[in-house]
């Protein structure tokens, strides 16, 4: 028997859904109350259990479903920006005055957007790792050392379905490393800036990163873009 590719591993395992629903979008902000509020305190607790900010208003909500038990594994969010305050449309905004976020021949207004709110339940990885889900497939542990590409995938899924065409972050040194080895690459925008920590400002091109990750790890490549499904460039309206 063949061994099964990654992106059959994803697709065993996981799905990815926009959260296009207030009841999906309950469950994204829950999860970002328990690893943003509760497993780190960057953001205060509430009553509610929820964490949420100004920027959700403009923003699209991805999932990642594990899909035999239906709980959501991982979220992140793409930040949009604001047409009539552009200055004041993404998070970064807040810690970098570079003028390079700016600049709309680089970033075009209304095909650009900032990668958010990157979330994994440590919860999910400890019961996940127990095989509480009653998964016990040889494929489980590349499942889990790969569990950032599902939500690339959603970020992925998402632009494709809005005209977004280049993303926006603010990452730590050690998540930016861990994407170059699987073949994703964001470019650097200025220096480390403090934010829980140091962090990075940094910047991609979807089609640009595409093309990397096909050349530098085809696997990983795989399931970001659904086997090159998500690959294909959309024609956009000029902004």
């Amino acid at each position: 028997m063949s061994e099964l590719r990654l992106v059959d591993l994803f697709h065993h395992h996981f799905e990815v859904a926009e959260a296009t629903t207030d009841e999906l979008k309950l469950k994204a902000f829950r999860l970002r109350y328990q690893v943003y509020c509760v497993e780190n305190s960057f953001e205060p607790k509430n009553l509610e259990g929820l964490e949420r900010d100004i920027y959700d208003g403009h923003s699209l909500h991805g999932l990642l479903i594990h899909r035999a038990s239906g709980n959501v594994a991982g979220g992140v969010r793409l930040v949009r920006s604001r047409p009539n305050d552009p200055l004041r449309s993404f998070p970064l905004q807040e810690f970098s005055d570079d003028p390079a976020f700016c600049d709309r021949r680089r970033f075009p207004l209304a095909h650009t957007a900032e990668v958010s709110r990157f979330a994994i339940s440590r919860d999910f990885r400890r019961r996940f790792s127990d095989t509480a889900y009653g998964d016990n497939s040889p494929g489980r542990p590349l499942v889990m050392q790969h569990i950032t590409l599902g939500l690339m995938r959603a970020i992925m899924e998402i632009s494709r379905a809005h005209d977004i065409t280049d993303w926006l972050a603010v990452m730590e040194p050690a998540l930016l490393r861990l994407l170059q080895r699987v073949g994703i690459f964001y470019a650097p925008i200025g220096g480390l800036i403090e934010h829980h920590g140091l962090r990075q400002p940094c910047a991609a091109n979807i089609e640009e990163m595409v093309a990397t990750s096909r050349q530098h790890n085809f696997d990983c490549y795989e399931v970001m873009t659904d086997s090159g499904r998500l690959a294909e460039r959309r024609t956009l309206v000029a902004a």
